[in-house]
């Protein structure tokens, strides 16, 4: 795993900043727009589960970053603080679970 933290304290605040919004922004996105089937046609069924399967990928993503950010800061817990710490925790838990009930 690359070790984020070498991209400097503030890039790296940055991440543990945007990651709980971007979570859970994406995820609310995703659970709004999967539930919206217009068109019943073959062609718009398509369009809309591509687009579905390309938030999730997005959401997966901002996964991967999570955990890469959750396992750093067990060696750099400094860095941020508990609340974060717990919230960025809590986010991917929850969004993990979430995405295996799908």
């Amino acid at each position: 795993m690359p070790d984020i933290k070498n991209l400097g304290d503030y890039t790296y605040n940055q991440i543990l900043e945007f990651l709980p919004s971007a979570l859970e922004i994406a995820f609310a996105s995703y659970c709004e727009f999967a539930s919206k089937l217009e068109g019943e046609d073959a062609p718009s069924f398509k369009k809309h589960h591509d687009a579905c399967k390309a938030a999730i990928l997005h959401i997966e993503l901002l996964l991967k970053l999570a955990k890469s950010v959750d396992l750093q800061n067990k060696n750099h817990i400094e860095d941020i603080s508990s609340q974060e710490q717990k919230n960025i925790s809590k986010l991917l838990l929850n969004a993990q679970k979430e995405l295996a009930d799908k």
